[in-house]
């Protein structure tokens, strides 16, 4: 503890002054009380700097109201912190470095006059990526401008399903209309190029096929020939570890050259992904992870609310920066469906041609 020294008391008209110190502590006979230059109690009001713009008030309404060059830019109202002020000014919440926007940070800003909530990290605007929320309820992620749809995301999506059973959902798309509306559009260049589209009881799967889209058509090629060329197959898959074929299909490399376009990657083509989780077994858990969110996603934790997180990781994996990876070729074998029509119409003029003999 400390000692006070009062070195004056004088009468002032209507009250007491009393001078403590040089005067740097001054309470006057109104009960103002004044702390050198910069700190100023006046009855409900905390005043902060010399020019009296920032304060901090408490009023009958039981509010506290934090003002800062002469606005009320927070009021904490028991139940509710508010931030902004009814003149329409934008709020913004830095979490991490206070320095330029090249340091790391997070922000969360809000923007009344378009009435969008936004977080980014490491930026400063919404133009530069994070997260948006419009006032209609649209969420952009990475969108660098207003997002046009309920989500709207610029980047890839990953969804991992964690469940073991059969009837466990990833993806669900549900609506109350049926006429062959799309639940899943594919576009290129702003075209529709595709589409998944449901009907009362069934779903197609659809790509483009508009005349208008085409040029160079011709009637007549050889379908018999490169039908005989293909070479379907009995197999079962390496990983149904099974010892005995169990279906019929192609395999992708000797389709290649006959039906190109059926075929998408090449004959042992590989990738090199970055960031590497990969199980004792040797197979890929997930690419793109920093080692130290690898590290600590191993063992299950305790949330500051004491809550388990459970391991995001297996606790016996491991990690590689880079690690080169099969890239396997894919079949699309609807495009061979029309050298099987082209092919049976030529079989057709054969016999025909036959019969008429």
């Amino acid at each position: 503890m400390g000692t006070i020294f009062v070195d004056n008391i004088k009468d002032n008209v209507g009250g007491k002054e009393v001078n403590i110190g040089d005067g740097s502590l001054n309470v006057d006979s109104t009960g103002k009380v004044t702390v050198g230059t910069s700190i100023d109690m006046n009855g409900t009001e905390l005043i902060l700097d010399a020019d009296a713009d920032t304060s901090i008030t408490v009023d009958t309404d039981d509010n506290i109201d934090f003002k800062v060059g002469g606005a009320d830019h927070m009021k904490f109202t028991g139940t509710e912190l508010r931030l902004g002020d009814s003149s329409g000014e934008d709020f913004l919440i830095r979490l991490g470095s206070t320095g330029t926007d090249a340091d790391t940070h997070a922000v969360l800003n809000y923007d009344k006059s378009s009435n969008y909530l936004s977080m980014i990290v490491s930026g400063e605007t919404h133009g530069g990526g994070g997260i948006l929320v419009e006032n209609g309820g649209n969420v952009g992620i990475n969108t660098g401008t207003d997002p046009v749809a309920q989500l709207d995301v610029d980047g890839g999506v990953l969804v991992t399903n964690a469940e073991t059973t059969t009837t466990s959902t990833a993806f669900h798309f549900s609506n109350v209309t049926n006429n062959g509306k799309y639940r899943v559009r594919f576009d290129s260049d702003s075209t529709v190029v595709g589409s998944i589209a449901v009907g009362t009881s069934s779903t197609a799967y659809n790509t483009s096929s508009d005349y208008r889209l085409k040029e160079n058509v011709t009637y007549t090629f050889d379908g018999t020939n490169k039908i005989k060329q293909l070479k379907p197959a009995r197999f079962s898959w390496i990983r149904d570890g099974k010892s005995e074929p169990t279906q019929e299909g192609f395999l992708a490399h000797e389709v290649s050259s006959i039906v190109p376009n059926a075929i998408t990657g090449t004959k042992d083509g590989t990738r090199t992904i970055s960031g590497a989780v990969i199980t004792s077994d040797g197979k890929i858990f997930r690419e793109n992870v920093k080692q130290e969110n690898w590290i600590l996603g191993k063992a299950e934790r305790k949330s500051s609310d004491g809550n388990i997180i459970p391991a995001k990781y297996p606790s016996d994996s491991t990690w590689e920066a880079s690690k080169e990876v099969p890239e396997y070729q894919v079949i699309d074998e609807s495009k061979l469906v029309p050298l099987l029509v082209k092919a049976v119409q030529e079989l057709e003029a054969r016999i025909t041609a036959l019969e008429s003999k």
